[in-house]
This record gives structure tokens, C-alpha cells and sequence, in this order.
């Protein structure tokens, strides 16, 4: 779908202070999109998926969070052109398994499929 669509589709979103709103909100400006059609704001990812499931709305959200879904052909992926959303995940973990060997294998292999992606 081209980009210049978008202003076209009646959007769920994450309330505006989310992580996930401050990306998008920056994805879109980045590639001169400043304002959506927002037809609600929610604070629940999954209540953002059971409104699309129900409703005719458009939402940007985690792959993860829509698999079933997409599975169960209750939603289906549009790839918008030259919007790229990326998110930084952390590694987090106990102080006691720092030195870990299946800890710093686990983390090095996480590293090696990041790098593959960029």
C-alpha cells in the first residue's frame, strides 16, 4: 500500500506516551506523515487486536502480537512502502548468571542474528 494511503484508514492506537506510539509517531514523520486518522487510542495491545478482529479499523503493531491471528486469517499484514519501524530490545538477567556459559552463548547468539538483519 502506498504511504500516501494512510491518511485514507481509521486507526487503533496505543495511547500517544507508549513506546510503541513514540516509534510509529517517528517511523511516520520520517517519511512525511504527520498526522493519522486515529478512531481510538487504547493502552492494551491485545484489546488493539480484538478491535481489529471486530471492527474496520488499521493498527500498527508487533508481529508478535498479532501471529495467531495472522494464523487464523482473522487479520492479515498490509506492507506499507518505506515504512520501517524498528524497535531496541534489552537483555535483562540475574547478577548471579552474568558469567553464565549458556548465558553468554544465548547473548552472543542474539547478537549474531541481530547484525544479520541489518
Amino acid at each position: 500500500m502506498p504511504v500516501t494511503d494512510l491518511s485514507e484508514l481509521d486507526c487503533v492506537l496505543r495511547e500517544a506516551k507508549s513506546s510503541m506510539r513514540i516509534l510509529l509517531d517517528k517511523a511516520l514523520a520520517d517519511i512525511g506523515i504527520e498526522r493519522l486518522s486515529i478512531a481510538m487510542e487504547v493502552g492494551s495491545t491485545d484489546t488493539i487486536v480484538e478491535i481489529l478482529e471486530h471492527g474496520k479499523h488499521v493498527s500498527f503493531l508487533p508481529r508478535f502480537a498479532v501471529k495467531d491471528a495472522l494464523a487464523a486469517g482473522t487479520l492479515y499484514h498490509i506492507k506499507i512502502q518505506g515504512l520501517r519501524i524498528k524497535r531496541t530490545l534489552w537483555i535483562a538477567r540475574t547478577r548471579s548468571n552474568l558469567n553464565s556459559a549458556v548465558s553468554e552463548a544465548f547473548v552472543e547468539l542474539l547478537r549474531e542474528k541481530s547484525h544479520a538483519k541489518e
